[in-house]
């Protein structure tokens, strides 16, 4: 084992409390889709039945995965269905399923239903996001349809916002009214507006279910706005070796980086194909003993380079952090051009999972 992620539960649990702090006459259903966001959705199984009402993922293998650990709670299936097999493994797995489109109306018309259980259909609204979900418009349409369905058990309206991470603009403000004004004539059973910048800046959109996905582990999507969100997440990489080299030098592939003057580099073992973005390149810093140190020259598929002339040396085997406790995901996805979502689920298989209560 030469990287590592060390998952904390205890943070996972801290940050739905805030969630239920928040909203505490909401249920909480937690986004686990791809694998938790790379933390390993079924080790988190124990924090997740004991703080959160359901989960959503967006595959039906994640279901198949969730139903064969033991998981029997309710669970929506985020991408709906797209033909009569998907839409039978998911009544088999006692999925509730997102309706989006009208090729879904279709389906769901014309199916033969046959099991014993009925299920509940979340209906989902385009109000300005514009990427899935009926027009307003059409919605209350919608609604008839499914309504008619005699398996169908309930109906949960839903939308999603496009910009609620950004509380100075109108976009979320516009959403909600429109949300409210397409579904006050039409009688659902329940809603869904917040994912987790809804949940934090949107007290309007705090109605029914809450959709935390980011905040879970640990990542507030909004800047400036301070909870006491840990992070799930601590990755880490093993020191493989150290050098130093001249004023003038280089490291690294492409003579990218170049030593301005003479430079004590500590390499450790984690790259791209660990899930470390390449794009970093002379931009993100590591912690070494909690003191921050630059990542210089190119980031290679198992190596990253390190100037460590302003720390205390590290020796061979010791651990170096990536991104956890000193240095947000998010500091090191602004360093990559990127976004925390994207690095978090790209932590690659090969880099061993550790968790703690």
């Amino acid at each position: 084992m030469k990287t590592r992620a060390i998952i904390n539960l205890a943070a996972i649990a801290n940050n739905l409390s805030i969630v239920s702090a928040l909203a505490p006459d909401n249920n909480i259903m937690a986004i686990v889709k791809a694998d938790a966001y790379g933390h390993g959705v079924v080790n988190l199984l124990p924090v997740l039945e004991q703080h959160a009402q359901a989960l959503a993922i967006a595959r039906i293998e994640e279901a198949q995965i969730l139903r064969t650990a033991g998981y029997t709670g309710r669970i929506l299936l985020l991408s709906g269905v797209s033909n009569e097999t998907e839409l039978s493994a998911a009544i088999l797995l006692h999925l509730d399923i997102l309706v989006h489109d009208h090729a879904h109306l279709t389906l769901l018309s014309s199916y033969n239903y046959k099991a014993s259980h009925k299920i509940t259909l979340w209906l989902k609204m385009d109000t300005g996001m514009h990427r899935l979900g009926f027009a307003p418009q059409d919605y209350a349409k919608a609604f008839n349809t499914i309504k008619s369905l005699p398996w169908c058990e309930n109906i949960i309206g839903m939308t999603h916002f496009s910009s609620a991470d950004e509380p100075d603009k109108q976009k979320t403000t516009e959403q909600i009214a429109c949300y409210q004004q397409h579904t006050a004539d039409i009688t659902l059973d329940n809603h869904s507006l917040a994912n987790s910048a809804g949940i934090i800046a949107w007290p309007a959109a705090r109605r029914g279910w809450l959709r935390p996905g980011l905040m879970m582990y640990g990542v507030n999507p909004i800047k400036n706005n301070e909870l006491n969100l840990k992070p799930a997440m601590q990755l880490e990489a093993q020191v493989i070796g150290t050098k130093t080299i001249a004023a003038g030098e280089s490291t690294g592939y492409n003579e990218q980086w170049r030593a301005e003057r003479e430079t004590r580099i500590t390499f450790i073992a984690a790259g791209y194909a660990d899930g470390y973005p390449v794009t970093a390149i002379n931009k993100s810093v590591v912690a070494i003993n909690g003191k921050f140190a630059p990542v210089i020259g190119r980031v290679s598929m198992d190596t990253i380079a390190i100037d460590s002339t302003d720390c205390e040396t590290p020796a061979v085997g010791d651990w170096i952090e990536l991104w956890g406790n000193t240095i947000s995901v998010d500091e090191v996805a602004k360093a990559a051009g990127s976004i925390a979502y994207a690095l978090l689920t790209s932590v690659s298989q090969r880099v061993t999972r550790i968790y703690q209560s």
